[in-house]
């Protein structure tokens, strides 16, 4: 039956949290029927990663199976995607569905400042993300102990930015009219 799911195409129906314009999406209960297969829009995002559902949590039984057997020297070589990859790709995606969703703006200039404001906070998170990546690269003993003290801050200004973000993409995806009038009052600060 998981494979008469798979070939319905249900690993390609609901979300697609890493490429929107990937037909693959995730969903866990899909995941269940098919064991792991129904986290399809991350496999597609990252088709190295040996892993389907990336947190401990998700339905992903061959994730385990090859952890379980890299840990007893069975399988080596593993090959994971980066956090920050990761979350670079959500982030993109995110933004990708934000642009998509103001284009059914009809004002111009609304359309204009709205486009505007959502590029310069996408850019300003993703900056704080790549200073982020580049300073938990620090591998120098010398510099590990300062190293950690600066990651802990990039960390910290990415999850000021990302609540920023969160907060910005909520109240478009529930009410554009309202959050232009919110985020274009905070333009005048």
């Amino acid at each position: 039956s998981c494979d008469i799911l798979y070939q319905l195409g249900l690993s390609h129906v609901w979300e697609g949290h890493y490429d929107i314009h990937s037909t693959a999406k995730d969903h866990w209960f899909v995941a269940y029927l098919t064991n792991g297969e129904g986290y399809h829009n991350f496999h597609h995002r990252f088709p190295t990663d040996y892993r389907n559902g990336i947190r401990w949590y998700q339905w992903d039984p061959s994730k385990w199976v090859i952890t379980i057997l890299a840990r007893i020297g069975m399988a080596w070589d593993l090959k994971r995607s980066s956090k920050f990859s990761i979350l670079e790709a959500r982030l993109a995606a995110e933004n990708q569905t934000l642009c998509e969703r103001v284009t059914t703006i009809t004002d111009p200039h609304r359309f204009a400042h709205i486009k505007e404001m959502l590029q310069t906070h996408y850019v300003t998170l993703t900056q704080k993300l790549a200073a982020w990546e580049t300073t938990a690269q620090l591998q120098s003993h010398e510099l590990q102990d300062a190293a950690h003290e600066r990651i802990q801050q990039a960390k910290l200004d990415f999850e000021i930015a990302l609540q920023e973000w969160r907060a910005l993409t909520r109240s478009w995806l529930r009410e554009p009219v309202y959050a232009y009038a919110v985020y274009a009052g905070s333009d005048s600060k």
